[in-house]
C-alpha cells in the first residue's frame, strides 16, 4: 500500500499530470488514506441512494448498510469499519 500511495503521490506532483489538469480544467489533488476512503463512502451513499429513488436500480442500498447522505457519518457502515488502516 505504501508503494501505491507513493506512486500516486508522485504521479499528481508531476508536471505532466499538472499539464493534463490545466487542459481539462482540473486542479491536481492527492488524497490518500482515511481522507479518500471517507470521500468515497460519501460519494457511495449519493449515487446508490440517488439511483434508488430515481427507480433506476432496484437494489436497496440499506441492504447492504449504505445510509442515506442525511444520515452519514464516518465509518459509514461494516465494511468500512473494518477495512486495514493506511500505512503512514
Amino acid at each position: 500500500m505504501a508503494k501505491i500511495r507513493d506512486a500516486f503521490q508522485s504521479t499528481v506532483d508531476s508536471k505532466e499530470w499538472a499539464q493534463f489538469c490545466q487542459t481539462k480544467g482540473l486542479e491536481p489533488a492527492a488524497i490518500i488514506g482515511t481522507e479518500s476512503d471517507e470521500i468515497c463512502a460519501k460519494l457511495e451513499s449519493i449515487y446508490a441512494w440517488g439511483l434508488y429513488d430515481a427507480g433506476i436500480s432496484t437494489i436497496n442500498p440499506a441492504d447492504y448498510q449504505i445510509p442515506r447522505i442525511e444520515d452519514f457519518s464516518f465509518p459509514a457502515n461494516d465494511r468500512t469499519a473494518a477495512a486495514q488502516a493506511w500505512p503512514e
